[in-house]
């Protein structure tokens, strides 16, 4: 196993277990989730969310919570235009990233 799928198995494990313990799904659920991220090479968050198991910005909270990532809902909070302009195209796309804001020269990216 390449170190990619094992880190995103590593993470949907930690992911499954804090959303039981905080009551969003039952085990037995998750462990059936986690199976088919597995097989199919879908990440745990997008099966989790697409199917209606749990909602998609709880599943974002607690991923910036395991990760001490802060989660942006970018429906709900919009990129300043400025920024989105200082992160080249190319590098955008390559890192499925977008500017989100900036000060300075501090810069807060999206992925």
């Amino acid at each position: 196993m390449s170190p990619l799928p094992a880190a995103r198995s590593a993470w949907g494990e930690r992911l499954a277990q804090h959303l039981v313990s905080q009551g969003y799904a039952e085990e037995a659920t998750m462990a059936a989730m986690i199976g088919e991220s597995a097989s199919t090479g879908i990440g745990l968050p997008l099966l989790l969310s697409s199917r209606g198991i749990v909602p998609g910005q709880v599943v974002a909270s607690a991923l910036g919570q395991l990760s001490g990532i802060p989660a942006i809902d970018l429906l709900a909070e919009q990129p300043a235009a400025d920024a989105l302009r200082l992160v080249p195209e190319p590098v955008a796309r390559e890192y499925r990233a977008i500017g989100f804001r900036h000060a300075g020269d501090q810069m807060v990216l999206a992925f």
